[in-house]
């Protein structure tokens, strides 16, 4: 199932992977809290007076993967014609936490740090036909960060990037 729809595969993995990474931590009970994971523009979250213990995560960037070419995998359809190789691309999301209450910005962070440390090989994708794809925390300046937030038009909040790759659009069979 792979195929042009990848990339939100992918997407809802690691959104899954972070909901089931923080009740087996218990963070809410930890934060005295119920944790929401997202996968939403940051200025789309409600902050403020309202703002509630989140974690989202955020697909701000789409690249070439570098280390697959596009004639490295030639694949034949059923009728024995060539098809195109697929794309190769890596993902790249921020993860971000929210809260009003002390110490839970720092919380929900630690924990989903936590547990996509725990799992640097994303194989919930595999169910959907994706080969095991590489999670990576990659480090982004000060000054990369406040671009990034200045573009989302949202007020900053603690955040890590990570790359996600490769991720493989496959034609269709």
């Amino acid at each position: 199932m792979g195929g042009y729809v990848a990339v939100a595969v992918v997407a809802a993995a690691l959104k899954q992977l972070l909901e089931n990474g923080l009740v087996s931590h218990n963070v809410a009970g930890a934060i005295g809290s119920d944790i929401v994971v997202s996968a939403l523009p940051p200025d789309r979250i409600v902050t403020g007076s309202d703002e509630r213990p989140q974690v989202n995560l955020f697909l701000y960037q789409i690249a070439p993967h570098v280390g697959l070419h596009r004639h490295e995998r030639p694949l034949a359809s059923p009728a024995g014609s060539r098809l195109p190789a697929p794309m190769a691309f890596d993902l790249h999301f921020l993860v971000t936490a929210y809260g009003a209450s002390d110490g839970q910005i720092e919380t929900l962070l630690s924990y989903a740090l936590l547990v996509l440390h725990q799992s640097p090989v994303l194989h919930v994708a595999q169910r959907e036909g994706l080969a095991p794809i590489n999670l990576s925390p990659v480090f982004l300046s000060t000054e990369e960060l406040a671009r990034l937030w200045s573009a989302f038009q949202a007020r900053y909040r603690p955040s890590v990037a990570y790359r996600v790759s490769p991720v493989l659009l496959e034609p269709a069979l």
